[in-house]
């Protein structure tokens, strides 16, 4: 038990020690603003895939007796 809470907190040192570090890095980056995400629609093929593929997988895995889909245009 010893062992493990040396480790335990060595490890805690260790990553308190790295953060300032990080922080600085992180600090001194440039800001580069990202570049905004292009939409795509979504066809009926993509909504059948989903409702057919994975809809099914999720509702038996989470023992889930049913579920409603509303998709809005």
């Amino acid at each position: 038990m010893t062992t493990y809470f040396a480790r335990v907190l060595s490890a805690l040192a260790l990553s308190l020690m790295a953060l300032p570090h990080a922080l600085a890095a992180e600090a001194s980056a440039p800001a580069t603003p990202a570049a905004a995400p292009v939409a795509v629609p979504l066809t009926a093929a993509d909504a059948a895939a989903w409702l057919d593929g994975y809809l099914p997988y999720a509702l038996h895995t989470g023992d889930i007796a049913g579920a409603v889909v509303v998709i809005v245009k």
